[in-house]
């Protein structure tokens, strides 16, 4: 069942997450819903493999610039929102349930994550090398072939063309252009994010992204304290990993070489 509160009354992120929780309690059989939307789309079948888990294919040939899927969502959460929520799941507040929630959710704007739910848009594997891309078409978000996707294929995204710098990823894609590691375009060093907006192009990028690309400012929500101490919580052997990147910002290497001195 679900964690049991305090008597304080629970914030308004914690109760989000616990209706989440509680209807995925009582569907029992999230495939069942996703099955529903994967059959609404014609074109698309769910595939499964070991090394990336559940994914989605092409069951018949997609053309390019044709549109794939909506990306709907159960509700929306500052980064301010999720950070409360971890602290409440280290603090017992919240179902740790709820962790795996946090982590799928999809970053649309600068300040803005979408919470996931069974549906084909949540359920696409990252590429380095993708196919489709979330793009915004009158004020909706939308995932639409940028080239030709044959029949059994999988559809795939790339992560970094809408999360912030605060994401960090081992990638195992097996694209021929694979950068070994998916990051937010904060976290990346400039010659990286060159390549990334020589890559996709502005057309095919959420602006927030489009923006830190070209400018590489970082909003104020996402420094200071709080972000290091997120980045430094991160597993030892990511950081490793972060530390040997070429792709990745001095000063992300700098935090790094820091946090790894602690545990030493």
């Amino acid at each position: 069942g679900l964690a049991k509160l305090t008597p304080t009354a629970p914030s308004p992120v914690i109760t989000q997450l616990e209706a989440i929780l509680a209807r995925q309690v009582a569907e029992q059989d999230a495939m069942s819903l996703l099955s529903e939307d994967i059959e609404s789309h014609g074109k698309l079948a769910l595939t499964f493999s070991q090394e990336l888990g559940w994914g989605i294919t092409a069951r018949e040939v997609i053309d390019v610039d044709e549109r794939i899927t909506s990306l709907r969502s159960p509700g929306k959460l500052t980064l301010g929102e999720i950070r409360a929520a971890t602290d409440a799941i280290d603090n017992g507040l919240l179902n740790p349930k709820a962790l795996k929630i946090l982590y799928d959710v999809i970053q649309v704007d600068e300040n803005r994550y979408l919470l996931p739910t069974p549906s084909v848009g949540f359920l696409l594997n990252h590429s380095c090398d993708p196919n489709v891309a979330l793009l915004t078409v009158e004020d909706e978000f939308e995932f639409k072939a940028i080239r030709k996707i044959a029949a059994g294929e999988e559809v795939r995204w790339n992560y970094a063309t809408t999360m912030g710098d605060w994401f960090t990823m081992q990638c195992k894609c097996g694209s021929s252009t694979c950068c070994g590691i998916v990051a937010g375009p904060l976290s990346l060093s400039c010659i990286a994010r060159e390549e990334m907006l020589k890559q996709f192009g502005e057309e095919l990028l959420l602006p927030h992204i489009a923006r830190w690309l070209r400018t590489g400012d970082c909003p104020s929500h996402l420094t200071g304290e709080r972000y290091l101490r997120d980045f430094e919580g991160e597993a030892a052997m990511k950081k490793r990993i972060l530390l040997k990147h070429p792709r990745l910002h001095p000063e992300v290497h700098k935090r790094v070489r820091a946090a790894l001195s602690e545990l030493a």
